[in-house]
């Protein structure tokens, strides 16, 4: 994909962009939501626009908030690259602005107060800010002869000789147009030599800006805010904030200035060449600085090795498992499950946006259910992409299922790949929760299958070989160690002789409503489902006799009306340890889930005898309080201690 890996003496590093192995997966969700990214930089010191947040559908309540504070600036609130924002904005212009915006966004649109001033990139690096580039308005120099629309020709071709800023020419275009008729002047308008010209109010790159390195020069009170917002959590390790100042480089600082937002994975192509200033090669800084922690990771993880006390104790097989009673009153909340056990350590909690912050010495972390401030991004983006995460398991000497990754418009080829690997799966290449999955896909229920593929699949499928007569189980590892497992058990029945397959769904239906992991997750009769009982030659008003087992569908979802039973004690060592080798492959998952089919999970496993069908940084965690069957077990209490153990290390003190 678009990751990059590099390898040294068994060291790894990998970079996505500017992002890193070491990049948290919340500097990605922060940032990427311009209304939470300007609550952590407020939360960390620094100021930010005056501004409010609307829904596309609040309008009029959008334009009686403008005329309060034009001019304006209007921007999607999950936008990037400047797409959608229109500044210095008022209620004249402000249509078209929403406009803009709401192309951009498929739900809210920021409305913030225009600060006239200087617009500088400072980049932070591990806690340092190493680069500052101030852009200008987009402008031409008069010299007495040539139009302002020559002087815009001549001023390309040297932008094109830039490596960088080529890609972003002057423009004569309306908005230019308008601006300079303010001023009663034109295209054709003649300057005296050395009289400078501005094409437009704002400073602004992609419409021809200039750049000029300041790094030296810049207020240093701006630096350290910029690095007082990084290091505010761990895990924003390389940050680029857009900040307004009416003198960036004034001697003793000021309070004239706004930091507009933050970027996870800046540009640093611009830092390299420069209108004015010194090129600064951001590059070898960010690979120094992935070095030194790669370094200080690999050290930290054989110490841990070395340490490593976990055993992988066995209990017998329990052939007939007694099904766990619930009452319908437990209640399960991921963020007070978290607040308590870390309140027990005196840290405090509040919320950031829909993220649980936690703080203690002015020591924080983040959470939202599985994710914690220690998930790596490029973590979540390979897992998140199936076929990638397939090929990192792979190397690994991982078995992984056979596969072939196809865009959504190639039905054919699909179909002809399901006959040769019968039975198959097919699933979305970016999918969760089991939605869109279907198993035992042969061609005779291909259609079927494909349709129910295609209200979850965005652009991408995988179509793959099912691995039959095997179980499946989910392994849970934390922090590199496996700590849980539990076998999904496929969505059934068990026949009472009087109640039809219908009828008994439902009754199960209602026990799984008592159960706080199942009660969303109910058993439903599919098309697809349906027509796999028609296979057996059955219907939905088939009566199974007493205690007959009527399997509703073979894939073992929880999320698709599965059941849980737990398995910690009764899987081989050797099945946890491939576990933890999965966890291995990537950087830094933190909390990872396993998706592994066995032919018998108690054995030594062999080649053959299993494959991975998938990993996520986003398990479900409450299957393992809450089972179907068996011992329930605490996974927070380990995943509370890893944190602890994490942050200690981020900060280099004791808790």
């Amino acid at each position: 994909g678009n990751v990059n890996r590099f390898v040294k003496e068994g060291r790894r590093i990998f970079i996505y962009g500017t992002s890193t192995g070491f990049t948290s997966y919340f500097g990605f969700r922060i940032f990427e939501n311009r209304t939470i990214g300007k609550q952590l930089i407020k939360l960390a010191g620094a100021k930010t626009a005056e501004g409010r947040e609307f829904r596309t559908a609040d309008f009029d309540k959008a334009l009686v908030y403008v005329s309060s504070i034009s001019p304006c600036v209007v921007k999607p609130v999950d936008g990037n690259l400047n797409r959608g924002v229109t500044v210095n904005v008022n209620t004249s212009n402000f249509l078209s602005a929403w406009k803009a915006a709401e192309r951009e966004t498929s739900s809210r649109i920021l409305v913030e107060r225009f600060l006239r001033g200087q617009k500088a990139r400072y980049l932070v690096v591990d806690n340092q800010c190493v680069a500052v580039l101030q852009e200008t308005q987009p402008f031409v120099v008069g010299d007495g002869l040539n139009t302002i629309a020559t002087l815009i020709d001549e001023k390309n071709k040297l932008r094109n000789q830039n490596p960088y800023l080529k890609s972003y020419p002057l423009a004569l275009g309306q908005r230019q147009i308008e601006y300079l008729a303010r001023s009663a002047l034109r295209g054709d308008s003649v300057f005296k030599n050395g009289q400078f010209v501005a094409l437009q109010d704002s400073p602004n790159l992609a419409d021809g800006g200039d750049t000029i390195d300041i790094t030296l020069q810049a207020n240093p009170r701006l630096k350290r805010l910029a690095e007082s917002i990084t290091s505010y959590l761990p895990g924003l390790d390389i940050v680029g904030f857009d900040v307004f100042a009416s003198d960036h480089c004034a001697v003793g600082g000021g309070e004239d200035y706004i930091f507009l937002e933050g970027n996870i994975r800046p540009e640093i192509k611009q830092h390299l060449f420069p209108v004015y200033g010194r090129p600064i090669d951001l590059a070898r800084i960010i690979v120094d600085y992935c070095e030194r922690r790669s370094e200080h990771e690999n050290v930290t993880r054989k110490r841990a090795a070395a340490v490593k006390t976990v055993t992988h104790s066995r209990g017998a097989v329990d052939t007939t498992p007694i099904e766990n009673s619930y009452v319908g009153d437990e209640t399960f909340d991921p963020h007070h499950e978290l607040s308590e056990k870390l309140g027990v350590y005196g840290f405090k909690n509040s919320m950031l946006g829909p993220y649980l912050l936690v703080e203690k010495h002015e020591k924080r972390m983040l959470f939202r259910w599985a994710h914690t401030s220690f998930t790596s991004y490029i973590s979540w983006y390979l897992l998140k992409r199936k076929h990638l995460a397939k090929i990192l398991m792979s190397e690994a000497g991982i078995s992984v299922a056979d596969s072939v990754l196809l865009t959504i418009d190639n039905y054919e080829e699909a179909l002809e790949l399901v006959k040769r690997l019968t039975p198959a799966v097919l699933k979305p290449a970016d999918g969760n929760m089991g939605k869109g999955v279907s198993v035992n896909v042969t061609a005779e229920n291909f259609d079927v299958a494909w349709q129910e593929l295609l209200k979850y699949a965005k652009r991408e499928i995988i179509v793959e070989r099912f691995f039959s007569n095997a179980t499946e189980m989910r392994y849970l590892v934390v922090d590199g160690k496996c700590i849980a497992v539990v076998q999904r058990l496929p969505p059934h029945v068990v026949g009472d002789g009087s109640n039809s397959i219908e009828c008994l769904v439902r009754l199960k239906n209602n026990k799984r409503k008592l159960n706080p992991d199942l009660r969303p997750s109910p058993i439903e009769l599919t098309p697809f489902r349906c027509g796999l009982l028609a296979d057996k030659g059955l219907s939905l008003r088939y009566v199974p006799a007493a205690g007959e087992q009527v399997i509703i569908d073979p894939k073992a979802g929880l999320s698709s009306g599965g059941d849980a039973m737990d398995a910690t004690s009764v899987v081989h060592p050797g099945y946890r340890q491939i576990a933890e080798q999965v966890c291995e492959a990537f950087p830094q998952p933190h909390i990872i889930g396993i998706d592994l089919f066995a032919r018998d999970h108690t054995k030594e496993p062999h080649p053959g005898d299993y494959i991975v069908i998938e990993a996520n940084t986003y398990p479900g965690l409450s299957t393992h309080l809450f089972p179907s069957y068996g011992e329930p077990i605490d996974v927070y209490a380990p995943i509370v201690e890893s944190c602890l153990r994490l942050l200690e290390m981020q900060y280099s003190i004791p808790l």
